[in-house]
């Protein structure tokens, strides 16, 4: 038996999932009125995540570490995507005067 995707999982997808949580908080950061809402909706990245590692380690479904490749790739594709646009939309200032 292979045991090669589980840590393919932890240690590529898991990482790449994390900065798009954190971009995608940071995009929404800059448009909602408080933290709290931004941090919320990074549970749209990591609650499909978790749903994959969970059904590679009870066997429902399996990924090859090629498979998983592409998705971390894929994953830092959107990554760098939303980077771009949370540096163009990102205002300091405004965020500092309209959260309460």
């Amino acid at each position: 038996m292979n045991t090669l995707p589980a840590p393919c999982l932890v240690v590529l997808v898991g990482p790449a999932s994390a900065l798009l949580s954190l971009q995608a908080a940071i995009l929404i950061s800059s448009r909602v009125n408080d933290a709290r809402t931004a941090q919320q909706f990074g549970v749209f990245v990591v609650i499909p995540v978790s749903a994959l590692l969970v059904a590679q380690f009870t066997g429902a479904f399996w990924v090859s570490a090629a498979g998983l490749a592409v998705i971390s790739a894929a994953i830092l594709l959107i990554w760098a995507i939303l980077a771009g646009v949370s540096v163009r939309v990102f205002d300091r200032e405004t965020i500092l005067t309209r959260w309460k």
